[in-house]
């Protein structure tokens, strides 16, 4: 029986968020945390989330698929990423559901293609790209590409702080002016990008670190500071954080001390404040597919 999986990753935050030339943009930072899709012929699966279900329609409809083959085909959605911690996880969903319906049916969605849907549904993260873009997570659409990413092979430790942020909410609440919002912003691009083309590391870490201190008037993350102290302390690269969530991870290469980093964290760090640390792999972005006849 034909089947096709679709498997798109999470993300520790982002890399760098704000706001550049009066656009919302960021840069998602992927990680080895994945949402997987199974499309088969079939029932209906007794329950698809929301979201999913919204894109299983959308994707019929952006393609033309003829309307009875929904309730031909069954979706099977499941997910290593936590919910609303700022890693991704509507985005790798809706990406993975998109993706692995149009390929069951013989089709294609581009990268473009697949933005543009899931930000007809939310706001969206930028990881169904496999080269790193500056992104507007409205809009859906690429505001400036980096020609250079030198950058590979970086990790992270990622602390999974208490608590959730139901993304929709967030940036239906916040109140941020442009002006104040760009002030800043365009040196952090500027020295993210200058770091992809060098390949240099530190500068590369101290642009996303930077870039997660300036959104704490937007959404504070009370051990964000401690977790900046530890990674200097411990030969860390930078921090990267969701913008819109919890999560906070640690950027590092051969030269980190992760062990000595997490003994002094418990020792710093209440255990009521986080559900997790996690040692992951930053990945190229972009969906996989694998398609069985």
């Amino acid at each position: 029986m034909r089947s096709v999986t679709a498997i798109a990753p999470g993300s520790c935050g982002e890399f760098i968020q704000g706001i550049w030339r009066r656009e919302p943009c960021l840069v998602s930072c992927p990680v080895n945390r994945y949402a997987k899709v199974t499309v088969s012929a079939g029932e209906p699966v007794a329950f698809l989330p929301p979201k999913a279900s919204k894109m299983l329609s959308l994707v019929f409809k952006t393609l033309s698929l003829p309307a009875g083959d929904k309730h031909r085909i069954r979706v099977d959605l499941s997910s290593e990423i936590p919910i609303g911690k700022g890693m991704a996880s509507s985005t790798a969903d809706l990406t993975a559901v998109a993706s692995a319906v149009a390929a069951y049916f013989g089709r294609e969605l581009s990268e473009d293609e697949l933005a543009a849907l899931c930000a007809e549904i939310e706001p969206t993260d930028n990881i169904m790209y496999r080269r790193l873009n500056l992104f507007n997570y409205i809009t859906g659409k690429i505001v400036k590409n980096f020609e250079i990413q030198k950058i590979t092979g970086t990790k992270v430790l990622m602390i999974d702080f208490a608590g959730a942020v139901d993304t929709l909410s967030f940036h239906a609440g916040i109140d941020e002016s442009v002006n104040e919002s760009e002030a800043g912003f365009e040196e952090i691009v500027d020295d993210f990008e200058g770091a992809l083309t060098s390949g240099n590391r530190k500068t590369f870490g101290k642009a996303c670190t930077a870039s997660v201190r300036r959104n704490q008037s937007l959404l504070y993350k009370p051990y964000l500071e401690t977790v900046i102290a530890l990674s200097d302390a411990f030969g860390g690269l930078g921090v990267v954080g969701g913008h819109s969530g919890t999560v906070i991870g640690v950027l590092y290469d051969e030269g980190f001390d992760a062990a000595g980093f997490t003994n002094a964290f418990k020792t710093d760090v209440s255990p009521e404040a986080y559900e997790a640390i996690m040692r992951c792999d930053v990945v190229t972005g972009g969906v996989r597919l694998q398609i069985d006849n």
